[in-house]
């Protein structure tokens, strides 16, 4: 394998530690290979840029007749692209992967809690509220919920508490504890069940929430 791809491979490394991060803590839909491809260079870059910023930080100075000095940021690998024949600095790109990681780790907390679509909703730029679809925005407002849930198609009628969903997969899937089925039509009450996995098509469910009492 040619040098100059190696360093590229490891140049590319904390983004795509980043990405793997964010990936797996944070509710998408499927991403395309283009998408992978550009999410993992800006996160890449922004672990870079991180890293740069702390290195800089960590090296002010401040003297009587300069100030306050702030050293120009060196990274050894981007130097190392052009430079034939430069070592890569193995502890360098172990430090950046390391600032993916905690990047990755503060990116998730952030997209899940749709901060970004909360600014830009306060400042007016957009009316989305950043959620796959309306099912999650409903369904994540609370942790857990004590909800009913109409079966229209096998008249079933469910009472009982939320504690996981599914968020973008189809059919809709729903755990719920404490609970209560009912005839949809006549109200009569069938049975209860501690737990209960529910699995329907999304159309076929309505989910009620009670009012909130003040």
């Amino acid at each position: 394998m040619p040098e100059l791809t190696v360093k590229l491979l490891l140049l590319f490394f904390p983004g795509i530690v980043c990405y793997l991060i964010v990936d797996a803590l944070v509710v998408h839909r499927e991403r395309k290979l283009h998408e992978i491809f550009l999410l993992s260079f800006v996160y890449g870059l922004l672990s870079y840029v991180v890293y740069a910023l702390v290195k800089a930080l960590f090296g002010l100075s401040i003297s009587a007749t300069e100030g306050l000095r702030v050293p120009p940021p060196h990274i050894a690998i981007l130097q190392s692209l052009y430079i034939k024949d430069s070592a890569v600095d193995v502890v360098e790109i172990s430090l950046v992967t390391g600032v993916a990681v905690v990047l990755g780790i503060v990116v998730s907390f952030a997209l899940n809690r749709y901060w970004f679509h909360d600014i830009a909703r306060h400042l007016k730029i957009t009316p989305k509220f950043g959620q796959p679809n309306v099912w999650s925005f409903a369904l994540n407002t609370n942790e857990v919920k004590w909800a009913t849930i109409r079966d229209m198609q096998n008249n079933l009628m469910f009472q009982g508490y939320i504690r996981a969903f599914s968020d973008v997969e189809d059919p809709a899937e729903i755990f719920l504890t404490q609970v209560c089925v009912y005839n949809e039509k006549t109200g009569e009450r069938l049975y209860e069940a501690d737990t209960m996995y529910i699995a329907r098509e999304r159309s076929n469910l309505t989910i009620e929430f009670p009012v909130a009492k003040e």
